[in-house]
């Protein structure tokens, strides 16, 4: 009978989520502009994942020569053209995908956390020195531009891949303690937080169990959100050197290497420029969709 009343618990628990992911896919579908946006995504994700298989010219994504078909126009051959060693634009702007992702999963994957964590401290112990320690830190992190404040980080450093995500993960997580921080306080004196209190539950269940599950939905927004972001950041990185060094490609170097002969062979910068601005926007209109999804108002 206990074997029974378990199992038929489960079975009630898994309909109700099953029930709940149809209902948010259906207040994300009626976004059109969402839906195109997830379905650039992914085009990217599995180009970017399966890049060398995809790619007209897997050869020219590293240190490869070819000066006979240098600053070739775009063409049926290379339909985004060649740059000034004659490899293919194109080939390299999709293998440039794979770095990116790298970048976003390592800084939204440390950043996260720990900006979680640490609002939810905040949260919970609010009018406590420890709220104020933590918080007055995260406002001297937010009265620095992140942009700025990963250059110079990022100028400390040896310029590679995993020392920019070190250098964007610096100045990122104190965005995720803020609006963390936030909705904690918001549900922190709700009845059931003050029942727990009552009934003894510990402070890290109140935490993890109580607390946090009111918090995913702005943080699951802002992570979609900030993967464009990130790629922006991790574009200018590389822009400037500070990022992925070559002959790895990377959108930011593409565009920097370019830009030393615009106008003439214009399309070296227009290409990786027209990447960045795709994959951003895309992921902006993904956000867009699951902030609408989660809404609790019915469209």
């Amino acid at each position: 009978m206990v074997k029974t009343e378990i199992k038929s618990k489960k079975t009630g628990y898994f309909s109700i989520k099953i029930e709940s992911l149809r209902y948010f896919w259906y207040k994300y579908s009626k976004n059109k502009l969402s839906i195109i946006g997830l379905v650039v995504i992914v085009i990217i994700l599995l180009s970017a994942i399966f890049a060398l298989q995809v790619v007209p010219y897997p050869e020219h994504i590293g240190a490869f020569t070819d000066f006979v078909n240098a600053n070739l126009k775009p063409s049926k051959d290379y339909i985004c053209g060649t740059d000034q060693y004659g490899r293919d634009i194109f080939s390299r702007i999709v293998y440039s995908f794979r770095n990116a992702f790298i970048m976003c999963i390592g800084v939204l994957g440390v950043s996260a956390p720990i900006g979680v964590i640490l609002g939810l401290i905040a949260g919970y112990y609010q009018g406590t020195v420890i709220e104020s320690v933590i918080m007055r830190i995260v406002d001297i992190f937010l009265s620095l531009p992140p942009l700025v404040l990963a250059l110079a980080v990022s100028a400390m450093l040896e310029p590679t891949l995993l020392n920019s995500m070190l250098a964007v993960s610096f100045s990122w997580w104190a965005w995720y303690t803020r609006i963390t921080y936030n909705m904690a306080v918001s549900v922190k004196n709700e009845y059931y937080i003050k029942s727990s209190e009552l009934i003894g539950a510990s402070v890290t269940h109140i935490i993890v169990s109580e607390i946090l599950p009111n918090c995913f939905g702005p943080i699951f927004t802002k992570l979609t959100l900030d993967i464009g972001q990130v790629i922006l950041i991790g574009a200018s990185l590389s822009f400037v050197g500070l990022g992925e060094q070559p002959p790895n490609p990377a959108l930011g170097t593409m565009i920097s290497d370019g830009a030393r002969f615009l106008p003439h062979y214009w399309w070296q910068t227009l290409y990786p420029a027209i990447a960045i601005m795709i994959i951003v926007l895309s992921c902006n209109l993904v956000g867009d969709g699951i902030k609408d999804a989660l809404s609790t108002n019915e469209v």
